[in-house]
């Protein structure tokens, strides 16, 4: 008799593994809930983010493709664009190439539109730029020879002037370089005085300690 009585209720038993199953069950279905879920916000944030920088090998690679290895060191941003006949026939979608500094000033007095004065030859390292805005005719650098006015391939009229890809990339070095001295020359004082004045400080508080 006292046997049967310590014998499990078989009851008690399925009703204790259903608890646990449910149980189980019930934290299993947590841990595939939307909290950890990537948002559709999200992923079309990541696709974007894929698009653009596909888009921007694309663009590297046909700006190299165009104007050779210096490149990346002409300053320039590629766009797309249509040309078609006068007739609105022959349409076709086009690269063309401006320069990064001005279109991105919306203040620039000029814009800036770069191409190969030559792209059927490729010895010829010789850029063409079509110069166009209210300031179109200002003052040319040095080693750019003007080649008169003409329409821009947007069909604008443009102040042109010429320089090869070794002068233009050493010109943009060098303006790159006078910035950079600007700058320095610009907050060194002011780094200077705020330095001065923290030792300043820093000594006037070690004085007050040793009193």
């Amino acid at each position: 008799m006292l046997q049967s009585m310590k014998k499990p209720d078989p009851k008690k038993r399925k009703l204790g593994r259903a608890e646990t199953v449910v149980a189980y069950e019930g934290k299993k279905r947590s841990l595939s809930s939307p909290v950890g879920a990537i948002s559709k916000a999200d992923a079309e944030a990541n696709l974007g983010r894929m698009r653009a920088s596909f888009e921007g090998y694309q663009d590297d690679v046909e700006g190299e493709k165009t104007f050779g290895p210096e490149y990346k060191n002409l300053g320039l941003k590629p766009y797309k664009y249509k040309s078609m006949d006068l007739d609105g026939k022959n349409v076709q979608e086009k690269r063309g190439y401006r320069v990064k500094e001005y279109d991105e000033d919306s203040d620039s007095p000029y814009k800036e539109e770069v191409e190969l004065a030559d792209p059927n030859n490729p010895d010829n390292k010789t850029l063409r730029v079509y110069r166009t805005g209210r300031m179109k005719d200002i003052e040319l650098e040095p080693g750019q020879q003007r080649k008169g006015t003409q329409r821009s391939p947007r069909g604008e009229a443009a102040s042109v002037y010429e320089e090869t890809i070794k002068e233009r990339t050493e010109r943009l070095k060098a303006q790159k370089a006078a910035r950079a001295k600007a700058m320095i020359e610009k907050y060194a004082p002011i780094q200077k005085k705020a330095m001065e004045e923290y030792e300043a400080k820093k000594a006037q508080q070690k004085a007050g300690g040793n009193k």
